[in-house]
């Protein structure tokens, strides 16, 4: 499954490795080292150690309740448009972290203007993490159920915990080093990082919003990696293939909920994942879970 061996135009392996490398670049836009290290953080800008306590924990109840925003505007805009306004402004929200603290660190320590842009480096901080539980918090997880096929959709999911687990233990492991090393200048890290994530969701992660299971192994059927082939092969081969739309419109699956398999139908049957119209998904059609 991690290397698509056997799939053949389900691209179940280019599949995995975007559920993977997205929930590893959810780690390094700087969640990871927020949550852990937020003590470490807050005093780099300035904080005093009695105060670091209730801030971090403020910051958390802060990110708990952002969570509240992707209900509403997830389905609205959808996953791509939700990962874009995340990274813009948790990007910025770092660099100016950053500067603020380093701007902070000019002053004598205490003085007002220390003080001030000690705040200033706080309020980026909470920004960032608020920005991130509306946004890159959900995304990730969600994506996975939306683009695998039924059958090895659990096994889908599992490769994107594996992700995850590859980017928190990799940060976690360097952010001390790297607060060690560049202090302060560790934002800026975390800044790039979000800047790399914008064209890389344009570029390779096709929208999955309001699409279904079916209409997502059309998006994937094209051989190329890049979404704009994905997105007109796409619209190729939902003209070849109108009775799977339409029945996906009317709520019916092609595909069995309970196996994955396609249902014995015209539709199933006939459903084309090449543009040349060389090869259908039928009932013979089989994956491979290793």
């Amino acid at each position: 499954m991690f290397t698509g061996s056997g799939s053949g135009k389900l691209h179940i392996g280019r599949r995995v490795q975007l559920v993977i490398w997205l929930q590893i670049m959810q780690e390094w836009i700087g969640i990871a080292g927020v949550t852990i290290y937020a003590p470490t953080i807050f005093r780099t800008a300035g904080i005093s150690q009695t105060d670091v306590q209730w801030i971090s924990g403020l910051n958390t109840i802060t990110y708990m309740l952002s969570t509240l925003i992707c209900v509403f505007t997830l389905d609205r805009i959808g996953r791509r448009w939700t990962l874009y306004w995340g990274s813009v402004v948790q990007g910025i929200s770092m660099a100016l972290a950053g500067g603020l603290t380093t701007a902070g660190q000019s002053h004598p320590e205490g003085s007002a203007a220390a003080k001030a842009y000690s705040s200033g480096a706080v309020a980026m901080i909470f920004l960032f993490t608020a920005t991130f539980g509306a946004t890159w918090l959900t995304v990730p997880w969600l994506y996975p159920a939306e683009i695998f096929p039924l059958e090895v959709r659990a096994k889908g999911n599992a490769w994107g915990v594996v992700g995850w687990s590859v980017g928190n233990g990799w940060l976690t492991l360097l952010c001390p080093v790297m607060f060690k090393a560049i202090k302060e200048n560790t934002y800026y890290v975390f800044a790039a990082a979000n800047v790399i994530t914008i064209p890389m969701v344009w570029a390779l992660y096709p929208e999955s919003n309001q699409r279904t299971l079916e209409e997502m192994n059309l998006v994937f059927a094209a051989d190329s990696i890049w979404n704009w082939e994905a997105e007109r092969n796409f619209k190729i081969l939902k003209e070849q293939n109108p009775e799977l739309v339409q029945a996906a419109q009317r709520g019916h699956s092609a595909l069995d909920p309970e196996t994955g398999l396609p249902i014995r139908s015209s539709t199933a049957r006939n459903m084309s994942l090449d543009v040349h119209g060389m090869q259908t998904v039928d009932e013979k059609q089989t994956f491979k879970h290793g």
